[in-house]
């Protein structure tokens, strides 16, 4: 159990301080999804997003460093099954903005730092709002559910925001610029 909010992780026989607040997070989230990025790139942009010193740490650490981040990532919690993808943080991040303002009492955007962690736990907490009922209608459809009157409705009028968008590299995009 974890009762702490870290400020750095232990890689190697070191600690090494971190960005912890949501929006270097986020960064990081937008980061992994990008398909412009090889694997590579993406590793190291991982690393320079979220330790603070980078440059202090031997590149052999690296691997380890990275499992430090998703760790970090998933609020510190053990490796989990990989669940079907019902969620955007960059696409639906308005709808997360307004689902955390009841929890938080504030608009997160206006934070100075908010904790990674206390952001998951807050969201975790989050009801019946937009964001709620968009995230369930996506898992429904994903595991295959028929969706009630309400959610059909729901989507109907909706689809923009439900609809997880694809992300497209500059390349895939002149090519459908040929063809559209």
């Amino acid at each position: 159990m974890n009762y702490d909010l870290p400020e750095s992780v232990r890689v190697g026989r070191r600690d090494y301080a971190i960005f912890s607040d949501f929006r270097a997070a986020l960064d990081i989230e937008t980061a992994l999804a990008d398909p412009v990025l090889d694997d590579r790139d993406r590793a190291y942009m991982v690393l320079l997003l979220f330790y603070r010193d980078l440059d202090a740490m031997p590149p052999e650490d690296y691997p380890e460093a990275l499992e430090r981040v998703k760790w970090f990532l998933r609020g510190g919690e053990d490796e989990t099954a990989p669940q079907p993808r019902v969620m955007d943080w960059d696409q639906d991040f308005p709808l997360i903005v307004s689902a955390l303002y009841p929890i938080l009492g504030a608009d997160i955007r206006g934070m100075a730092h908010l904790h990674w962690w206390t952001l998951l736990s807050a969201l975790s907490d989050a009801k019946d709002c937009v964001f709620t009922q968009v995230v369930a209608i996506r898992d429904k459809q994903l595991r295959g559910k028929e969706l009630d009157k309400f959610e059909c409705e729901f989507l109907r009028r909706n689809a923009s925001i439900v609809e997880l968008k694809t992300k497209y590299t500059q390349a895939d995009e002149r090519i459908f610029s040929k063809y559209i």
